[in-house]
């Protein structure tokens, strides 16, 4: 057993199982060990976590696509839509920054990483006309979006399939004896869809959103 295979080892289990599940215990059963023999590598939990974390923050800010020269709403469309998709491909890092943000941001591998990328982001929205209060604000606008999005995107799909098919009949069976008088708009949309649905197209329109509102404070800072 080395060091790797007990990082991938605690990969697989926060990826199926959540962040909570992950202690010493756990990851000996998943790695068929004694506790002892991960102590040898990893000298508590926090040590591990800190190894996982420095793990798929580089991954995942190695594949984040920047911002380029390109017209600002474009960029920031590109970019954000980038992250959706690296968060969708590494929940790990989601889990992490999620339930141990400010844990896993001081540590001395993770840091320079991540304040590298957003002064460069930063600076890209800064050039496009904010303030740097500004664009720091719509940075972390787009990134609470994203990561809230695929985080409902993820439980939906860890649902289990057979309540989820009772869950939209009952969803429906109520959404039906909706009172009208009482209820005059939901009663327009027939059901609920469009208010549950998460795919591409409410993601675009989420950040479209977003992206349009960023786009009229840069052009106020611009004419002032």
């Amino acid at each position: 057993m080395s060091r790797e295979e007990i990082l991938e080892a605690a990969y697989q289990l926060v990826e199926h199982d959540g962040l909570s599940a992950l202690s010493m215990p756990a990851l000996s059963r998943q790695v068929d060990a004694g506790v002892t023999s991960i102590y040898w590598y990893f000298r508590n939990k926090d040590e591990l976590l800190v190894a996982l974390a420095e793990r798929v923050t580089a991954d995942v800010y190695r594949r984040w696509k920047p911002m380029g020269d390109g017209p600002l709403d474009t960029e920031l469309r590109m970019s954000f839509t980038s992250f959706r998709a690296e968060l969708s491909r590494v929940p790990v890092y989601l889990e992490l920054f999620s339930l141990r943000s400010r844990f896993v941001l001081a540590q001395a591998g993770i840091f320079p990483i991540v304040m590298e990328r957003l002064d460069t982001d930063l600076a890209r929205l800064v050039a496009a006309g904010l303030s740097a209060v500004d664009a720091a604000h719509a940075h972390v606008a787009c990134s609470a979006y994203v990561r809230g999005f695929v985080t409902l995107e993820r439980g939906f799909r860890l649902e289990p399939g057979e309540q989820d098919e009772a869950v939209r009949a009952g969803i429906a069976d109520a959404m039906g004896h909706l009172d009208a008088t009482a209820f005059p708009v939901l009663t327009l949309l027939g059901d609920l869809e469009p208010m549950t649905a998460l795919n591409d197209d409410t993601f675009r329109m989420g950040l479209d959103l977003l992206v349009g509102g960023i786009g009229t404070l840069s052009g106020k800072r611009g004419t002032t």
